[in-house]
C-alpha cells in the first residue's frame, strides 16, 4: 500500500470518528434544550420535596399538621370581645369638675363554661361598665372577679351556662421556633387570627413604675391594640398564653403570659379576690448585684454563687413573719432549688392558700431554714 493511499485511509478515519462526535454532541444538546435550558429549575430533575422547595405545612411534636382552620374552629368560639366604660371626675384649669368618660376594647378567653373569663388587667382597670361578646350572642354584662396590676391578669365573670371552654395546653415546655395562633379583638375587628412562632422565651417587660412582667412568651404573631387578653394557641388548639403587651415601635414583637403562670393566678383571684404573695422585693444575685447589697447593707455576697437576694421585705407578709431581711439569699423553696427571680415568682404563684412554706436562705455564711404560710 501506497504512502499517499494510507494517509487517505487515516483522513477517512479521522472524519468518521469527528461525525460520530458532532451526532452525539448534537443529541445531546437537543434534550437539553427540551428539559428547559440553562437556568430553568427542571433541568436538573431534582425532587424538590428532597430539597425542601416543596411548601409544607410546618409540624410539631405529636402533631401530624399544623391546620389553622381547625384550631379556629375549636378555639373561636370561646374567645371574648370585650367592651368597657370608664367615668371619672376630673378638674379643668379653673378647678372646675367635669365627668371624663373614655371607652375601651379588649379580648378574653373563657376558661369555665359557667361564664368564667380571663383577661387583662389593663383591659378591665377602672372600668365602670364590662360588656362581654361571644360569637353567635347577644353582649351582656359582666363583673370584675378578681385583678393582679402585677401580672397584669383579671378574672371577670358573665351570666351563662354551657360556654365553650378551652383546652389549657403545656406552656412550660415551650420551644423556640413553635407555630402559635392568636385570636383576638384588634381595634374591635373581633375574631381576627393572626399566625406566627414562638420567637423567644422567658423575655422580661416593664410594665409601669417597679412592675415588671416576667417569663413572657414573645412571638411574631402580630398582637394589636385589642388583642389584649385574647388566648395565643399551639398547634392542638390549647391555650399556651395570653397575649398581653406589644412594642409599639415594633413590628412583630408581641408578647404573652405564659398559661401556667396565669392558672395560678385565677386560682388566686377567684378564691381570694387577689394574688397571694411572699411579700419581698428580690433579684437574681450577680457580681453587681452583690457589690449593690454590700455597699447599702453591708452584707458581702461576693463568695455566694447563686440564688435569689432579698432587696427589701413588705410589712404584715408571709416574708415578714418568716424573718427574711435585706441580704438574705433565698436558694429553695419546698425543697425547689431557686436561683433566679423568675424562678422564685413562679414557684409563689403557684402555692395556694395559708400553704406551708419552707425556705432555706444563707443570711451571710449561715445557711438557715424559715417557715411561714400564705395568707
Amino acid at each position: 500500500m501506497s504512502s499517499r493511499s494510507s494517509f487517505s485511509n487515516i483522513r477517512a478515519w479521522v472524519y468518521i470518528v469527528i461525525s460520530l462526535i458532532l451526532v452525539a454532541l448534537g443529541a445531546f444538546l437537543f434534550r437539553f434544550s427540551t428539559q428547559g435550558g440553562k437556568g430553568s429549575p427542571q433541568n436538573l430533575q431534582f425532587n424538590t420535596a428532597q430539597i425542601g422547595l416543596e411548601r409544607q405545612l410546618p409540624i410539631v411534636p405529636g402533631v401530624s399538621g399544623f391546620d389553622v382552620t381547625k384550631v379556629v374552629e375549636q378555639v373561636g368560639p370561646s374567645v371574648a370581645l370585650i367592651n368597657t366604660k370608664t367615668e371619672q371626675m376630673l378638674f379643668d384649669y379653673y378647678r372646675q369638675p367635669y365627668l371624663s368618660r373614655n371607652e375601651g376594647v379588649g379580648s378574653g378567653v373563657v376558661i369555665e363554661p359557667n361564664g368564667y373569663i380571663l383577661t387583662n388587667n389593663h383591659v378591665v382597670a377602672n372600668a365602670t361598665s364590662i360588656e362581654v361578646t361571644l360569637p353567635g350572642r347577644s353582649p351582656v354584662a359582666a363583673e370584675l372577679i378578681g385583678a393582679d396590676p402585677q401580672t397584669d391578669l383579671a378574672v371577670i365573670k358573665i351570666k351563662a351556662t354551657n360556654l365553650a371552654a378551652v383546652q389549657i395546653g403545656d406552656s412550660q415546655n415551650l420551644k423556640v421556633g413553635q407555630p402559635v395562633v392568636a385570636i383576638g379583638n384588634p381595634f374591635g375587628f373581633d375574631n381576627t387570627v393572626t399566625t406566627g412562632v414562638i420567637s423567644a422565651l422567658n423575655r422580661s417587660l416593664p410594665l409601669e413604675q417597679g412592675v415588671w412582667l416576667e417569663g413572657l412568651i414573645q412571638t411574631d404573631a402580630s398582637i394589636n391594640p385589642g388583642n389584649s387578653g385574647g388566648p395565643l394557641l399551639n398547634a392542638l388548639g390549647q391555650v399556651i398564653g395570653v397575649n398581653t403587651a406589644i412594642i409599639q415601635q415594633a413590628q412583630g414583637i408581641g408578647f404573652a403570659i405564659p398559661i401556667h403562670l396565669a392558672t395560678a393566678v385565677v386560682q388566686n383571684l377567684v378564691n381570694h379576690g387577689k394574688v397571694l404573695r411572699l411579700g419581698v422585693f428580690a433579684e437574681t444575685l450577680s457580681p453587681e448585684v452583690a457589690q449593690r447589697i454590700q455597699q447599702a447593707v453591708g452584707v458581702d455576697l461576693s463568695k455566694r454563687d447563686g440564688g435569689v437576694v432579698i432587696l427589701g421585705v413588705q410589712n404584715g407578709t408571709a416574708a415578714t413573719k418568716a424573718g427574711l431581711r435585706p441580704g438574705d439569699v433565698i436558694v429553695e423553696i419546698n425543697g425547689r432549688k431557686v436561683s433566679r427571680r423568675e424562678e422564685l415568682m413562679a414557684i409563689v404563684q403557684q402555692l395556694k392558700y395559708r400553704e406551708r412554706i419552707r425556705l432555706v436562705i444563707y443570711r451571710g455564711q449561715r445557711k438557715l431554714q424559715l417557715d411561714t404560710r400564705l395568707e
